[in-house]
């Protein structure tokens, strides 16, 4: 995964810096190393979990599926690079992954935010006689694991309704009546910038109205 996020950052790197003689769409060649940096994310997520059972298996496979969400925005943003929409979902599911991988750093490691009815299972003790870190959680009966599978469905939806609530709040701060989304391209020379169809554009600034 990190040869795969340095290869696209190096591109897309290069992609702002370098001028673009004749003017090329590179923003979607961009789009496509990003979608395939979390591809093969959820492509090590699928296998890195695929012997965690229980309620530790059930927080990997809701990231897998905020990982996979992650996928489709960013390929789609290849496809429509001009659209709003596809660039606020991409962003919110980036910023899903990084909370969900703190509740599940609280929820999996934290002795004290354990679901009641579950435990910590130790890794063993070093030859010093101190605990190694706790690798899952198991649940001492089936009453107690449903609950904590619930639990953890509501994580995922509480979080999820305040990515949302985030992303609604700033979208609305935005005076859609003059902003026009537009990704950011190369300059080609002068000042003139690359449009997503290839052509020479005049850089523009938004908002464009002079009342804001």
């Amino acid at each position: 995964m990190y040869l795969h996020l340095a290869v696209y950052a190096s591109v897309a790197l290069a992609a702002d810096l370098l001028p673009a003689a004749p003017p090329r769409p590179v923003g979607d060649v961009v789009a496509a190393l990003a979608a395939s940096v979390f591809g093969q994310e959820l492509f090590l997520l699928r296998f890195h979990s695929a012997d965690h059972a229980g309620l530790e298996g059930h927080y990997h496979w809701l990231l897998q599926v905020i990982v996979t969400a992650s996928v489709v925005a960013t390929a789609a943003s290849a496809v429509v690079p001009r659209s709003f929409v596809v660039a606020v979902v991409r962003s919110a599911s980036v910023l899903f992954q990084g909370l969900w991988f703190v509740v599940m750093g609280l929820a999996l490691w934290v002795p004290a935010l354990v679901p009641a009815g579950c435990r910590g299972m130790d890794g063993g003790d070093d030859p010093a006689g101190t605990v190694i870190m706790r690798s899952a959680v198991a649940c001492g009966t089936d009453e107690a694991a449903q609950r904590a599978v619930v639990l953890a469905n509501l994580q995922f939806s509480w979080v999820l309704a305040a990515v949302w609530v985030v992303t609604a709040y700033l979208c609305l701060r935005v005076d859609c009546r003059c902003i026009e989304y537009r990704q950011i391209q190369a300059p080609v020379s002068g000042g003139v910038f690359a449009g997503d169809d290839g052509h020479a554009t005049q850089k523009r600034v938004y908002p464009m109205d002079e009342q804001v």
